[in-house]
């Protein structure tokens, strides 16, 4: 192929540290990554070409719910360099960081690489290939969540669910044997990071317990999470409550609800982002933080105008 035909794509890395999702957040490690910087890409003029399937909010917690109530096993698994498994559909060339070489260079990629657009769709079409061989079967409401059932040796029904989100997999099962072969399985094909018992998935915390009944009692919190969002938003020194009362709004307009504000209200306003606050609790509504969702309804109706 013509590196002229086809255009070259720029390249950078990307530094990042990882952290548990524990109070206080713990340190796991470096991460250096080489991407693309795929806004440089050409427009394909195809709507939605890359729009990938990953788990939404209702998803995973329908997850949890029926894999408690059915007193599943749950793991989880992180799937290394994900896309970096994806062969790449079509020629692709990238010039390389300064760091690296000297300009005027570039290379040709046979897989994909972090930062394209098509990225993310490639890789999950590779994963759910994957599972599909291994006799799973795509949900018809969801794409992200893969079902298998199977008979053991007993006749009883095995049954094995995989929620993904990009690189991240949620597994749950009545039949812990078969999943770790599974797992075993796909280990042969990516390399994978496997927790014998699920505790983070996407930032939330995750806990299992066995109540005094003997029931599998699953609790999860994002507690690391909004304290990350105070400190990023210099909240720290706020009075935080257990519950969170929002006064009945009876006809009143928001400003009514909120009362006088203060200068160094305006102060504080002045100095942040309000829809990226907003934005930010919106992951914590949908997943752990139901009770926010009206104040978050009424806060989102001022984002032009904060």
């Amino acid at each position: 192929p013509d590196v002229k035909e086809y255009g070259t794509i720029p390249s950078h890395f990307v530094f990042t540290a990882k952290w548990t999702s524990d109070v206080p957040p713990e340190f796991i490690k470096y991460k250096a990554r080489l991407v693309a910087s795929g806004n440089f890409e050409r427009e394909s003029g195809i709507p939605f070409e890359n729009y990938p399937p990953a788990a939404g909010a209702t998803t995973n917690r329908f997850f949890d719910a029926y894999c408690t109530l059915m007193g599943f096993t749950v793991r989880s698994t992180d799937m290394t360099q994900a896309f970096l498994n994806a062969e790449a559909q079509r020629p692709i060339f990238v010039s390389l960081p300064k760091e690296v070489t000297p300009p005027g260079r570039c290379m040709r990629l046979l897989k994909m690489l972090y930062g394209l657009r098509a990225s993310p769709k490639c890789w999950m079409e590779t994963l759910t290939n994957a599972l599909v061989e291994l006799n799973f079967t795509v949900h018809p409401e969801d794409p992200s969540l893969l079902i298998r059932h199977d008979q053991n040796s007993t006749g009883q029904d095995s049954i094995v669910m995989a929620c993904a989100y990009v690189d991240d997999i949620k597994w749950g099962t009545n039949d812990p044997k078969l999943l770790s072969e599974i797992i075993e399985a796909i280990r042969g094909k990516f390399d994978l990071t496997d927790e014998d018992s699920i505790s983070t998935y996407l930032g939330l915390k995750y806990e299992q317990t066995v109540d005094e009944e003997g029931k599998k009692v699953m609790t999860v919190n994002q507690t690391a999470y909004i304290q990350a969002l105070m400190k990023r938003f210099h909240l720290e020194e706020v009075t935080t409550k257990k519950y969170t009362p929002l006064p009945a709004s009876n006809g009143r307009s928001l400003e009514e609800i909120m009362g006088v504000i203060t200068n160094a209200d305006e102060e504080w306003a002045a100095q942040q982002n309000y829809p990226c606050i907003v934005g930010s609790l919106i992951h914590a509504m949908v997943h752990t933080r139901p009770d926010i969702a009206y104040a978050e309804s009424l806060l989102s109706r001022a984002m032009s105008n904060p």
